[in-house]
């Protein structure tokens, strides 16, 4: 009979559990690569989630690639938009189903969302250059934004700035970040505009709400 070889030092580590001993439904276990000095490290951390699980599949909203994924404000929600051109709405909670859908709501792939900070709107962004704003209570279309002439990588949205109103900003292969009027009752036009030279592929607001940063193709934060 051959001798069994001994694991190598360097594989991660597998650690037995004692016969009768159930781990906490509210810690997570993790193990660390066992080396000379630190054998089958096994600790458990405390979860703060109120998730089912430490990992959760949603499956089935989708027919193409998830771009993005965003939690509404309050957290008990979930958005994800896809090549497919849809978005999917989900609850975060068991049983965290799918209970709504947004289908065929851009002519080509949805790039980025974002939830309204105070109205029941949902803002998407597209390859086919435009921004669209909808009512998650009806599930209607309430505007289309029109401005860029390039595929729009990213939207970000803030209620700061002192002016009252919901802004968002979009950044897009044109090389422009575009400001508009968020909500039903903004202008269908973009308010303010920036040019950096070069694809723009991400944006985001200060927590002021004044201020705008942009990453670009250009390796730099604008």
């Amino acid at each position: 009979m051959s001798k069994r070889p001994a694991s190598p030092s360097n594989s991660q580590a597998l650690a037995k559990r004692a016969r009768g001993t159930t781990p906490p439904s509210n810690q997570i276990a993790i193990s660390v690569p066992a080396n000379t000095r630190e054998q089958a490290l096994v600790r458990t951390v405390k979860r703060t989630s109120g998730l089912e699980s430490p990992i959760v599949a949603l499956n089935g909203g989708h027919t193409g690639e998830i771009l993005s994924a965003r939690f509404d404000p309050t957290g008990q929600n979930i958005a994800a938009c896809s090549t497919d051109c849809s978005v999917s709405l989900w609850r975060t909670y068991a049983p965290s189903n799918n209970y709504g859908q947004l289908p065929h709501l851009h002519k080509t792939a949805i790039t980025d969302l974002q939830w309204s900070l105070n109205s029941p709107i949902l803002y998407t962004a597209s390859a086919d250059k435009t921004v669209i704003m909808s009512d998650l209570t009806t599930g209607e279309r309430v505007k289309r934004l029109r401005g860029h002439t390039g595929i729009i990588n990213a939207i970000s949205r803030t209620a700061g700035g002192g002016s009252g109103i919901e802004l968002l900003a979009t950044a897009a292969d044109d090389g422009t970040v575009k400001i508009w009027e968020g909500g039903s009752e903004g202008t269908r036009y973009h308010v303010a505009d920036w040019s950096i030279g070069c694809p723009a592929t991400a944006v985001c607001w200060g927590p002021d709400g004044n201020s705008v940063y942009i990453g670009a193709l250009d390796n730099l934060i604008h």
